[in-house]
């Protein structure tokens, strides 16, 4: 008989053996994938969640960037509303401003100009179109409203203000003040200038007016006491010099009686002819001046005693002779006059003013209508000043409760 014999797998355990294993490779492989799977997945997760995380930062940043592009934009726009309304706000004072405000070129062309200006020099708003400023100077200051500009154009000056004569439409010659302010560019280049040009002939003449009264007085046109001071403090006092000047102050006697009797338009025009008479007299260095009401003073130039009594005689003669009329009235008038050589020995102005008085004074108590010609401290008008020094020592004191009495 023949056994055939039984293969090496056919045995149970061998088949469970081989099952099991290729079940342990199965597994083997499978777990083996899943964890090359498990790694790339993990892989693909952070991958997916850095580009989460960037995209959220990168959207935090476009959040960001537009927030701050809206404030931006929100700010912008109150910018050019701002600065629109600060346009229309120039605009407005340029156009309604009470003087003159013009854009001119380095020569004085004219770029534009606001009504104001316009109506000063063209009364058509066509003739303002680059026309040259410079032809509505006057010749005389053409040069130097160009040397004006030239300077403004270069920066060469602080841009202050300066008045020049021009004429005007109506063909009238009036100071005009320009303030000039250059609008430059970024790189320093002049674009215009802006003038401002305010008419200012009215407030000259006032203050040339007064200037004027000032100096002189409005009734009889002969220096007021202000500008006599300062010239008398302007004279140099020196005993040395060959020739001396003389103070003369002059009160008019029986002055208050035409006022009293006619009226001060009667004392107004007597003074004016006192005025005219006193002037007549006058040398080449003298200088006359009314003090006020019937008080005037002379400074007579160099000359010598003599010639200075001669001179105050005659005119006291002079006025004597004056024969005043008014209405039906006639009325004849004298002059008391002190006589102070002004020879240094007195350097204060304020004290030999009050000598000048005082021997004015002296003149009257002698009897009116005559001078007094001071001489020395033993004068009468010295005696004068010491009197009224002890009546002011005196009023001071019983002010000032300084008496004692003694028993």
């Amino acid at each position: 008989t023949f056994t055939v014999p039984t293969p090496f797998w056919r045995p149970w355990w061998f088949m469970a053996a081989a099952a099991l294993l290729a079940a342990l490779v199965v597994y083997l492989f499978v777990r083996l994938r899943l964890r090359s799977v498990q790694r790339l997945n993990l892989r693909l997760q952070e991958e997916v969640d850095e580009r989460t995380a960037s995209i959220a930062a990168g959207k935090q940043e476009l959040e960001r960037i537009n927030e701050q592009l809206s404030s931006e934009i929100v700010e912008r726009q109150r910018a050019d509303e701002r600065r629109e309304e600060v346009e229309a706000r120039f605009h407005q004072a340029y156009q309604n401003a009470p003087i003159g405000m013009g854009l001119v070129d380095k020569d004085g062309r004219i770029y534009d100009a606001n009504p104001h200006l316009k109506r000063l020099f063209w009364p058509t708003a066509t003739e303002a179109d680059s026309a040259p400023l410079i032809d509505v100077l006057t010749e005389h200051d053409r040069d130097r409203f160009q040397s004006f500009l030239d300077s403004v154009a270069a920066d060469q000056r602080d841009h202050s203000n300066m008045e020049f004569d021009c004429t005007s439409h109506d063909g009238k010659v009036r100071t005009i003040d320009f303030l000039p302010s250059p609008v430059r560019s970024k790189s320093g280049e002049l674009r215009y200038i802006m003038l401002l040009a305010e008419d200012v002939t009215e407030r000259r003449a006032l203050t040339d007016k007064l200037a004027y009264q000032a100096r002189f007085d409005e009734l009889t046109g002969l220096f007021t006491r202000r500008a006599f001071t300062e010239y008398l403090n302007s004279l140099e006092l020196d005993a040395n010099r060959a020739g001396t000047p003389f103070l003369m102050f002059l009160d008019l006697d029986r002055f208050k009686f035409v006022n009293d009797t006619c009226g001060h338009a009667a004392g107004d025009q007597l003074l004016k002819k006192i005025a005219k008479v006193i002037s007549a007299g006058v040398r080449d260095g003298d200088l006359v001046a009314r003090l006020g009401g019937d008080e005037f003073a002379l400074i007579l130039g160099n000359c010598d005693e003599a010639t200075a009594l001669n001179r105050a005689e005659r005119l006291r003669q002079t006025i004597q002779e004056v024969e005043f009329r008014w209405e039906t009235e006639v009325f004849r008038i004298g002059a008391s006059i002190g006589l102070v050589p002004l020879d240094g020995d007195t350097q204060d102005v304020s004290e030999l003013q009050r000598l000048a008085d005082a021997a004015c004074y002296a003149a009257k108590e002698e009897g009116r209508n005559r001078v007094h010609l001071v001489h020395g401290v033993a004068d009468a008008a010295y005696e004068h000043r010491g009197e009224l020094r002890w009546v002011q020592r005196l009023t001071q004191a019983m002010e000032n409760d300084e008496f004692e009495l003694y028993g």
